[in-house]
């Protein structure tokens, strides 16, 4: 009985450092074969720097000549998306640092932010999924000119809230 156990104890070791070693992964014909930029993350980690877009530099740290051009578009409008929801967070948060404004109004005006950045979300995607290509000409591929779309009604947004709305507003 013992030695059963024994056996049992020994085997369950042995699984464990099995499952612990490091697979190997087997290459063949490297060389045969384009590199995938998706499959080596540090490299494309380092070649890639993302940028926030601006008015004066919308595409961020994109460059269109560049293989990964519409990963780094898409990934610029979700940063663009980002900044935006930030910049509505950041006026209902200074609600309380101003002048008169009760507690019942910052209330109020946290309420009507959120309602009318829902209704501009709605226009801007209803206006980027239907008008992008009027906007930047029908040679323009329509993914490329809804992205462009979003991150141009984007950074207008985030300047809109902060010029209306922000800590210099009163």
């Amino acid at each position: 009985m013992r030695i059963a156990i024994l056996l049992m104890a020994y085997m369950l070791a042995e699984g464990t450092l099995a499952q612990e070693s490091p697979s190997i992964i087997r290459r063949i014909a490297p060389e045969r074969f384009q590199p995938n930029p998706r499959s080596d993350s540090e490299q494309s980690a380092g070649a890639t720097s993302f940028a926030p877009p601006t008015k004066e530099n919308p595409f961020g740290g994109c460059d269109r000549a560049s293989r990964g051009w519409l990963i780094c578009l898409r990934s610029t409008a979700d940063l663009s998306n980002l900044m935006e929801k930030e910049a509505e967070t950041r006026i209902v948060a200074s609600l309380d640092q101003r002048q008169n404004v009760n507690l019942s109004l910052q209330r109020v005006f946290a309420k009507a932010m959120a309602d009318a950045d829902a209704q501009w979300l709605a226009l801007r995607e209803q206006e980027c999924s239907q008008l992008a290509l009027l906007e930047f000409g029908p040679r323009t591929p329509f993914y490329e000119a809804q992205l462009l779309c979003q991150i141009r009604r984007n950074v207008e947004r985030v300047d809109q809230l902060s010029t209306r709305y922000g800590a210099g507003a009163r």
